[in-house]
């Protein structure tokens, strides 16, 4: 399985937390670290791509189909509920090919996706987000768009990937990045995980630095995060409630038992014995089959364990005694 950003998605089905998930009415179920919701943002195209080797394929592009985004206290959500009436979207089959959605010519598929209540959604959490760029309007027939990157955990070979979106004319993508930006950090300093002194500096001049100046023509700024976690980790520390925004000081850091540090999150360890949301795909912590050794680390979910330590994330396990 594949993180795409965007999937549709039928209510009732648990896809955290990969996709967000949907009520009976075939709305966004609002989880109790995003906050206030507030009013989304209209986007009227987006395109999501995988990096392939040197360079970026398209995955799904969207056209002539509104969008709503909200920009929560732990993560970005994408919303389309008439996904079946625009122009279309496009992704990728089983066998690497594009494949149009039209709405003229799925009919039957329509009338399927409405009794079963579907929806085109996504979400990206802000441990995720390895940066956030943006390119205003240059002129006329040019969009406001905002680019976010991110690792795929999800794939073995581990790629690059990014969602851009095109916001409404009366949105500055500058603004709206920055945004997001502030978001990540405050998250990730409420969140209780570790970060080193060259983290926290970086983060804290990434926090200081306001709005980025704008790019050249036709080219995009960035807003680079110092660290993250690539998909779906990140997830075993969570705040305790929405973090504040916009985000203050970073608290004390907690203490961390001196393990070696593994995995792309460059820096950051999981403390072990904290509590947290990181789930197996949304079906819940997975119990050990021997009590007398874990079967998967329970700061970040792997199961890829040393004597004493999880491989992937460097958190120290603990053997029961009894």
């Amino acid at each position: 399985m594949t993180y795409n950003v965007l999937s549709v998605c039928e209510n009732g089905a648990e896809n955290y937390p990969l996709y967000p998930s949907l009520n009976d009415d075939i709305l966004i179920v609002p989880e109790a670290l995003d906050g206030p919701l507030g009013e989304p943002i209209r986007v009227s195209k987006i395109v999501v791509r995988r990096k392939v080797g040197n360079s970026y394929t398209t995955v799904t592009e969207t056209k002539d189909i509104v969008f709503q985004v909200w920009i929560t206290a732990s993560r970005v959500i994408f919303y389309c509920k008439k996904f079946e009436k625009g122009g279309g979207w496009v992704g990728f089959g089983l066998g690497g090919l594009a494949v149009a959605v039209v709405a003229n010519s799925v009919s039957h598929a329509i009338a399927a996706n409405r009794r079963k209540g579907k929806a085109l959604i996504g979400n990206i959490r802000y441990p995720w987000v390895s940066s956030v760029m943006f390119s205003p309007r240059n002129g006329f027939g040019t969009e406001e768009n905002v680019r976010i990157a991110f690792v795929d955990g999800t794939d073995d070979s581990r790629p690059e990937g990014d969602i851009t979106f095109s916001i409404e004319r009366h949105n500055d993508a500058n603004r709206v990045a920055r945004n997001i930006v502030d978001r990540v950090i405050a998250y990730r300093y409420a969140s209780g995980e570790e970060l080193d002194a060259e983290e926290l500096r970086r983060f804290e001049e990434l926090r200081h630095s306001g709005l980025a100046a704008l790019p050249e023509k036709g080219r995009l700024t960035s807003y680079g995060i110092p660290s993250s976690w690539r998909v779906p980790l990140g997830l075993a520390l969570v705040p305790l409630a929405p973090p504040a925004f916009p985000p203050g000081a970073p608290p004390t850091p907690p203490t961390l038992v001196g393990v070696p540090t593994y995995g792309v999150h460059a820096g950051s360890v999981p403390i072990s014995g904290q509590t947290g949301g990181m789930l197996d795909f949304g079906i819940g912590p997975l119990k050990p089959p021997d009590a007398k050794r874990p079967a998967f680390c329970e700061a970040c979910g792997s199961v890829e364990l040393g004597e004493n330590f999880c491989t992937d994330c460097g958190a120290p396990q603990t053997v029961p005694t009894a």
